[in-house]
């Protein structure tokens, strides 16, 4: 006699297949907008440090890395990927294309655990989508590292409090030490997610296993192993409160036009924001829903819990880093808030899954979606980076015998030194003065206003400027005595 099968059971199956199908198709789109034309843009100024920081033993990787802004991990990610594969753009810009990636289907396991198996799909397809999460995802710097320790950490800090085995403690402590050691902005975002983890200790107690006692004894040993370079970003900050910091004062158009960068420009952001509105808008009536949507089992401390932990996510780390700019140092940019964008995507797949009741309904939110992302990619993608490799190759082909290169600091004579494969005669503003050079090629670039000084020092004739989509060379010849 046949065993009678239980029709809850088998449309949860076809669910769940289904999702995982769909799934897999968004990661698979997801790695081809990450890998596919990697290398297109050059390799900057920015990313050469990361290099020279990475290449070296590990306490040159810790000493040099402590004397810049941000925490190791991605330093040392990237250095054992140079000693495996070399140091050429593919190679330095691989590690973050898979952490992009990876973060995708983490955005859907956070998603669903929250708000079930549709919720999590529209995230990871947003994300998966998303130009400044693809842009971030194809540069060897810590960003895409930042974004993903933050989905893990917020998807283990929830799995944690429903149920405090050893096993999510155990991630929960990785991920926010990952975090934490991932940026500076990585520290922002572990307060604001741990607050909001207390939050729902403190007031949903029947949540699961995890009690007050257990989660700040988890919150201090995350604290402890983070304490060593805590130190040391204290003490940048102290030092770059006395020196300046390259990040101007944030105005309030200037935030505005921070935040719309991370959504996808203005045609993006609207759109994104509505979608995440909807989050905090009842589910639609109960009779015509879909096949059950939540794996692993709903959290017990229900949607409210949940919404307040993704919303301090969003909001919290903008707001203590507009804190920050305004007592001690200016600290907001778009990049960095890129451990923002998950939350505001995770909001808009929660607002969007409230009207998914039957399948026109899906067919109608799967439209939105892509009209949203298509929004993004159209209007919102950031713009390409400085040609440092067209600038190498003007260099490489006009230097002659006797001539220098004139830069404005170390950083951009490391981009053209990746290009050339060879150190040059280097130039600063406080050694031009005594150059011995007859020609000198002017590098404008970054903070240029002391190169902009010495184009018009006495002596020197400057000629025609070539322009490198935002980087000028301009030949200098000392005018005869």
């Amino acid at each position: 006699m046949a065993t009678p099968v239980d029709p809850a059971k088998a449309a949860e199956e076809v669910a769940y297949r289904g999702a995982m199908i769909v799934l897999t198709f968004i990661v698979v789109l997801a790695a081809y907008l990450r890998l596919h034309d990697l290398t297109a843009d050059s390799i900057w100024r920015d990313e050469t440090t990361s290099l020279a920081q990475s290449s070296g033993g590990i306490l040159h990787i810790i000493s040099a890395t402590a004397q810049d802004n941000y925490p190791p991990l991605h330093n040392f990610i990237l250095a054992l990927v140079v000693k495996l594969f070399g140091d050429s753009p593919w190679a330095l810009r691989f590690p973050s294309a898979i952490l992009g990636i990876a973060a995708v289907p983490a955005l859907y396991w956070v998603g669903s655990m929250i708000a079930g198996r549709v919720a999590g799909l529209v995230a990871a397809f947003l994300l998966a989508a998303s130009p400044f999460a693809i842009h971030y995802s194809q540069e060897a710097r810590p960003y895409a590292v930042l974004m993903l320790a933050a989905i893990l950490f917020a998807g283990t800090t929830l799995a944690f409090v429903r149920k405090a085995s050893r096993g999510w403690a155990a991630t929960t402590f990785l991920s926010g030490v990952a975090l934490l050691y991932s940026h500076p902005y990585g520290t922002l975002t572990w307060l604001a997610l741990a607050a909001a983890a207390t939050a729902i200790v403190v007031l949903w107690p029947q949540a699961g296993g995890a009690t007050l006692l257990r989660w700040m004894l988890l919150q201090l040993a995350t604290v402890v192993a983070f304490a060593p370079w805590l130190a040391v970003l204290l003490s940048r900050i102290a030092t770059l409160h006395q020196s300046g910091f390259w990040i101007p004062y944030p105005s309030l158009i200037f935030v505005l036009v921070q935040l719309q960068n991370v959504a996808g420009g203005t045609l993006g952001a609207v759109p994104l924001v509505a979608l995440a509105a909807l989050a905090f808008v009842q589910p639609a009536a109960a009779g015509n829903a879909v096949p059950p949507q939540s794996t692993p089992a709903p959290l017990r401390f229900g949607a409210t819990a949940s919404i307040l932990l993704v919303l301090s996510w969003l909001v919290l780390p903008v707001v203590a880093a507009l804190v920050i700019s305004f007592v001690a140092l200016p600290i907001v940019y778009d990049r960095y808030l890129i451990c923002c964008l998950p939350a505001l995507l995770l909001l808009a797949g929660v607002g969007l899954s409230r009207f998914v009741t039957r399948f026109s309904t899906g067919l109608l939110a799967t439209g939105v979606a892509v009209l949203v992302a298509v929004l993004g990619i159209s209007f919102g993608s950031p713009p390409p980076r400085e040609d440092w490799r067209g600038l190498s190759a003007y260099i490489a082909t006009n230097l002659h015998p006797g001539d220098c290169v004139l830069f404005v600091d170390r950083d951009s004579a490391q981009a053209v030194e990746y290009y050339l494969h060879k150190p040059l005669c280097e130039l600063y503003p406080r050694t031009f003065p005594t150059t011995v050079a007859d020609r000198v090629i002017a590098v404008r670039s970054g903070n240029y206003a002391a190169i902009d000084a010495l184009l018009n020092s006495p002596g020197w004739s400057a000629g025609k400027p070539v322009d490198f989509n935002a980087i000028a060379a301009i030949p200098l010849t000392r005018a005869p005595s």
